[in-house]
């Protein structure tokens, strides 16, 4: 006992180290998140003042902020009262228990606690609706909801929201039906990688004196690993169907057997104690805790982050790149049909300018000669060509040429922004 008391004692000190650790993350990736929307709504008022601002895309840049916004914002709020509500137990390893209505979580938490069994029995009225705390073992124990009862959405939703604070989940199902339904339900709560325990609640009805005395007289005939062989076969079927887990751990136990003991004397109730198969429940738990507990501490917070991580944050964002992916690529191809454009311009309006160019010289060539003959020995030969020059190519023909090329460019830009 006193290892599995020290191995609580460092899972308590394991937690409250890890959820620094995480925090710390969690405030890490909220400031750089919120960074990136910083930029968002920084391209949006840029791209509301440029003089290209088309409404269309703007209008979908603008959607994507808003929404991303708001689910960033309900997803960290998600995010952070999953670990706050963390903070509230670090010092306590918690184990959930699950089950469908009427499996006998009712009865386990009666006979774990000693209680009087008036909540036995009516699975059906929803007697756990909410969430039960206590202890046992030296350890926090939840129990939830049961599953398909009446509003069955409204509890699994209760049942569900536990799933986070767990280190361990106990999954109770029963000998007279072991449903796959349940199972596809268990895949859900092993979404965030809790590791889990199946425990199967052998139905055996101990309220008639006669078959109390004929299950006590050979109780391994109901609760033993042999007398649920066939059980077995079909838990481990279903769970490497629904979460690929080949080996489950399963307990066989009699939870109306540990609850009467505790109501019984002598040697019945030493009797009942031993058929229930809760020694061997409770000293599987207690290995199970001494030698990976810590892991299993560990496991809670970082496999939470990730969860979180996973099903709060990136959704947020896949929408949005897949909302902001079409925008993208239009102006990517406008950008490329832009470039190819100026590409294609330069070169054809160069030799467009040369031969502009040529036009207005080619007069001034063919007089070039006789000027020459004419002129040679004259001492202000030079400044007569420069006039003769200056005159023919005045500055507003190279400005006809210049606004020549900006209208044709002025053009298809206005053409292209449409």
């Amino acid at each position: 006992m006193n290892k599995y008391k020290n191995t609580l004692e460092e899972c308590s000190k394991i937690a409250k180290r890890e959820y620094k650790e995480v925090s710390k993350k969690l405030k890490k990736v909220k400031k750089d998140l919120t960074f990136s929307q910083d930029i968002l709504v920084e391209t949006i008022l840029t791209f509301n003042n440029s003089d290209i601002n088309d409404k269309a895309i703007y209008d979908s840049i603008n959607e994507v902020n808003n929404k991303t916004s708001e689910l960033l914002k309900n997803g960290f709020k998600s995010f952070e009262k999953s670990f706050s509500k963390k903070s509230d137990n670090l010092s306590e390893f918690t184990v959930t228990l699950f089950g469908r209505t009427k499996a006998g979580k009712s009865t386990i938490r009666e006979a774990l606690t000693t209680g009087d069994g008036s909540t036995i029995g009516k699975g059906a009225q929803r007697t756990t609706r909410d969430v039960m705390i206590y202890n046992w073992n030296h350890l926090r124990i939840l129990d939830t909801p049961g599953f398909d009862a009446y509003k069955g959405e409204e509890d699994e939703k209760i049942a569900f929201s536990q799933v986070d604070e767990t280190d361990l989940i106990l999954f109770l199902v029963t000998s007279d039906s072991i449903e796959e339904s349940e199972f596809e339900k268990l895949a859900t709560l092993r979404r965030e990688n809790k590791p889990v325990i199946i425990l199967l609640n052998v139905l055996y009805d101990l309220k008639h004196p006669i078959k109390r005395k004929q299950f006590l007289s050979n109780p391994k005939k109901h609760v033993s690993r042999d007398a649920i062989i066939g059980h077995l076969s079909r838990l481990k079927f279903l769970s490497k169907k629904h979460f690929d887990i080949q080996n489950i751990s399963v307990i066989p136990i009699h939870a109306l057997s540990a609850f009467e003991s505790n109501h019984s004397k002598g040697e019945q109730k030493k009797k009942l104690y031993e058929t229930s198969n809760f020694k061997y429940f409770r000293d599987y738990l207690t290995k199970e805790i001494e030698t990976s507990g810590k892991q299993k501490r560990v496991q809670s917070f970082r496999d939470s982050y990730i969860f979180h991580l996973e099903n709060s944050i990136k959704p947020v964002y896949e929408d949005s790149y897949k909302s902001l992916k079409p925008i993208v690529r239009l102006l990517q191809n406008k950008q490329f049909e832009l470039r190819n454009w100026f590409d294609k311009f330069i070169p054809d309006k160069n030799d467009e300018i040369e031969r502009d160019i040529n036009k207005l010289f080619e007069p001034l060539f063919n007089q070039l000669d006789f000027f020459v003959d004419q002129n040679i020995e004259n001492s202000d030969f030079g400044d007569m060509w420069n006039n003769i020059v200056n005159k023919h190519i005045a500055e507003n023909k190279i400005k006809l040429i210049q606004e020549s090329i900006i209208s044709d460019m002025n053009r298809y830009l206005e053409e292209f922004f449409k």
